[in-house]
């Protein structure tokens, strides 16, 4: 299977190849190959699969192919969010959480991993970026200066790449919490997750709820308070009244529990990230062990068959969850 795979991205990437010296006959196969590599059933080719280390072997050849089609096809913006998208899911899944489980003697290697998975995300969030560029006049200088603006021009259809957008910046942030730049700028990525739930609360299976969790649970408040004292109006505006018509108070623990409740129904708890989301979060800060563990108890519970489109996803976060379990001594202050 793994050698079938290859096999099959090499003949694309071949065909591409072939394709940009023959510009006469270019222009249909490659919008085609665009259509299905953004589409989709294209990335269903990653996340139904269940072997994980299958995906992560296959996917830095998809990596190039997908910026091959972007050179040939520059103005297409749902490829350059599948690009994006794709570069952000393998830095979380293939780089920074791998580096996150070695060992403390590995110190060295963990750095140069969380370096690369820092690049990977910026890489993808920065494709996503251009996608909206495209589509938006002035995007780059809204963005940095008139974000109220920007938010009204932002259509529902927009909202997916708002999210993911966020995810790469937030996953970059992640990997180096003391970069004082991009700490500077987290109200970005911020306000573009309150709009993106503003347009889409639903949007792919409560994924935004999802990214909240982590946000409210983990992220020091003194960074959160930064965030929204600098949001968008517009943005920080919508996000008071939610909460106020939810019926949450303003503490990042109430917070924390209402997206997770959010996420969890809203991908029928199929999913095991919102669980541990918020394990990695309130759990730990409070030493709360007993709640650490039925949360990943629950995301172990579920089963990969029940949602075949995303078996990949569920098996890589179970995998991490058992990391967790494994792992819990470097957590909790308690006698195993």
């Amino acid at each position: 299977m793994k050698s079938f795979t290859n096999r099959v991205l090499f003949f694309l990437m071949g065909s591409l190849l072939f394709l940009t010296s023959c510009r006469s006959v270019d222009e249909i196969a490659i919008a085609k190959i665009s259509d299905m590599m953004s589409s989709n059933s294209g990335a269903g080719a990653f996340t139904r699969d269940n072997d994980p280390q299958l995906v992560a072997d296959a996917l830095p050849f998809a990596l190039k192919m997908y910026e091959m089609l972007i050179e040939l096809n520059p103005e297409d913006a749902p490829l350059r969010l599948a690009t994006g998208k794709t570069f952000i899911m393998y830095a979380n899944a293939f780089i920074q959480t791998p580096a996150g489980m070695l060992p403390d003697d590995d110190w060295q290697e963990q750095e140069l991993m969380m370096r690369r998975a820092r690049k990977m995300y910026v890489r993808g969030r920065d494709y996503v970026l251009s996608a909206l560029a495209l589509e938006i006049d002035n995007f780059d200088s809204l963005m940095e200066s008139d974000l109220d603006n920007l938010l009204s021009q932002i259509s529902d259809d927009q909202a997916s790449s708002l999210y993911w957008a966020a995810a790469g910046w937030l996953g970059a942030f992640s990997c180096d919490p003391f970069d004082m730049e991009m700490g500077s700028r987290v109200y970005i990525p911020v306000t573009f997750l309150y709009r993106a739930l503003e347009l889409d609360e639903t949007l792919e299976r409560g994924a935004v709820h999802d990214l909240l969790i982590t946000i409210w649970s983990s992220v020091p408040r003194g960074i959160i308070e930064k965030g929204f004292m600098e949001t968008a109006d517009s943005a920080a505006s919508f996000a008071r009244a939610y909460y106020e018509r939810q019926g949450v108070d303003g503490t990042a623990e109430s917070r924390a529990r209402f997206h997770l409740e959010k996420a969890v129904a809203m991908c029928d708890g199929l999913s095991p990230s919102p669980y541990l989301s918020f394990a990695l979060g309130i759990p730990v800060m409070q030493q709360n062990y007993d709640e650490f563990e039925g949360l990943l108890n629950r995301a172990l519970a579920i089963d990969p068959a029940d949602d075949p489109d995303n078996e990949l996803l569920i098996v890589l976060y179970q995998d991490k969850a058992r990391w967790y379990l494994e792992h819990r001594e470097d957590y909790f202050l308690l006698d195993f």
